[in-house]
């Protein structure tokens, strides 16, 4: 649908990056400046905009419907009780996803040619973002059972302090990952062993430090700013200390 539209509109969205080599992809981003980055993206998301609008999209307002559809509910109330109830429903459906998703990757997928704008290709596609849906939800399902046990509460505590600072974790993840891949000329040369221990020691530190600045203030850098331009006033940071003692 979304490549109709774009047909009607006479939008050629591929032309954007079509005579951008891999090559100088790789050398744009590795050596290119700011403004040069800021420039291939724009023309990344006009290239992929069919793609935003046919698929991205509805996942993304399926999954806040369906966000609004639990509040609305009351789910959340009560959690504990809510994940014991759909545990094997909720299981069973989403076992059934996730291994068709492998089977589209490494079967469908490599060995058939689907035709474009087909029934069967939309069918399978939208079938495949269900499945990144339920895996999406396996997650948090995941999360909030264990919860229930000391130790896995325990933990997940930790990473509590990095979720309240979240806005400014995620800003500082970009920043580390534009040092990393420009500064460092690390694009293109990370193994995936290697980048997920980057992960994991950028992360382990983003909950160190986010523990340690929300034992001083109140909110992170950037929710404070963000808080203080949504008041139109500057709001005390600061934790004050206990007069008392």
């Amino acid at each position: 649908i979304a490549d109709n539209i774009l047909s009607y509109f006479e939008f050629d969205n591929m032309s954007y990056l079509q005579n951008i080599t891999r090559e100088t992809l790789i050398e744009l981003k590795r050596e290119g400046s700011f403004i040069n980055g800021i420039e291939l993206r724009i023309k990344e998301y006009l290239f992929v905009i069919g793609l935003m609008f046919s698929s991205l999209f509805p996942y993304a307002a399926s999954m806040a419907l369906l966000g609004a559809y639990l509040v609305k509910k009351g789910t959340l109330k009560n959690l504990r009780e809510s994940i014991d109830k759909i545990k094997i429903p909720f299981l069973s459906i989403t076992f059934l996803f996730i291994t068709y998703r492998f089977i589209f990757l490494y079967g469908i997928k490599p060995n058939f040619e689907l035709e474009k704008g087909s029934i069967i290709r939309m069918i399978l596609i939208n079938s495949f973002i269900l499945a990144d849906m339920a895996l999406a939800l396996l997650y948090v399902w995941l999360i909030v059972y264990a919860y229930r046990f000391s130790l896995a509460k325990k933990l997940l505590f930790n990473f509590s302090f990095a979720g309240k600072m979240a806005f400014t974790n995620y800003i500082l993840q970009s920043i580390i990952g534009y040092i990393l891949m420009r500064s460092g000329g690390l694009y293109e040369t990370l193994t995936p062993i290697t980048a997920i221990i980057i992960v994991f020691i950028v992360f382990i530190g983003q909950v160190i430090i986010s523990k340690l600045w929300l034992s001083i203030f109140k909110l992170g850098p950037l929710e404070w700013l963000w808080r203080c331009i949504s008041y139109g006033k500057i709001i005390p940071i600061k934790i004050k200390a206990d007069t008392n003692v």
